[in-house]
């Protein structure tokens, strides 16, 4: 396709006034890479890793849980790997959202992330954009599915990524020494997103979002400044 043809196809997509890239958060589809978990996390033995995406996959709302142990700490539920980026500096705010629960009133779980830059194979980190932390309301989650704030417009420590390196997000809990569990709920089939509030109870989409238009790197080489943006909106150029 024509640059100009790009360029056009490009604005009618994403509106000439974004600044924004949101991620969805599937309860699917593998990560390319498998960068180390932090380690930050006490317990990660219920952690798995996934690619967050930039055009929802129709992926079912499903709990991610993890098991509480006798003893205080934070438990890592999910890493998600994004897709390469171009050369750029990552300085936008963070909002993140997603339907959160605890079995037990007792396991005072409440929200942890940790968002960082890696590599493009995920073996270095590149920088940490929010280190490990409650970046949330710091209110305590409930004990049915409820939406959560994780990040409510928090600025980051600006990272310049390197061609090729991805985001990798780090989402789970801090819980009170007490065997109990707790879980957030993934998945992209709905056809609304979250609200940035803690009161929402519908099966609506959780996601991440960085104020800023990131730019991907395009499949097959390339500059990727605009295919790459299309690529990863699930757009063929």
């Amino acid at each position: 396709m024509a640059a100009i043809g790009s360029l056009r196809l490009l604005q009618l997509v994403e509106g000439q006034s974004q600044a924004t890239t949101r991620f969805y958060l599937p309860s699917t589809g593998a990560a390319a890479v498998s960068p180390a978990f932090d380690s930050a996390w006490e317990e990660t033995g219920s952690a798995d890793r996934l690619a967050m995406v930039t055009t929802r996959i129709n992926s079912a709302m499903t709990d991610q849980s993890g098991t509480t142990l006798l003893s205080a700490g934070d438990e890592l539920l999910r890493q998600y790997v994004s897709a390469p980026l171009v050369a750029q500096v990552v300085n936008g705010d963070v909002k993140l959202y997603a339907r959160a629960s605890e079995a037990l009133a007792t396991v005072n779980a409440v929200s942890r992330i940790i968002l960082t830059v890696v590599s493009n194979d995920g073996s270095s980190v590149r920088g940490t954009l929010l280190s490990f932390a409650d970046y949330s309301t710091g209110a305590e989650w409930n004990t049915s599915l409820r939406n959560k704030s994780f990040a409510d417009l928090d600025p980051p420590s600006p990272v310049t990524a390197q061609s090729g390196d991805r985001l990798v997000l780090e989402i789970g809990f801090n819980h009170a020494a007490v065997i109990s569990s707790a879980a957030i709920n993934f998945g992209d089939d709905s056809a609304t997103d979250l609200a940035e509030d803690e009161t929402t109870t519908t099966a609506d989409n959780p996601w991440l979002e960085i104020g800023q238009t990131l730019t991907f790197a395009a499949a097959g080489g390339g500059d990727g400044l605009i295919p790459g943006r299309l690529q990863a909106m699930g757009i063929m150029v």
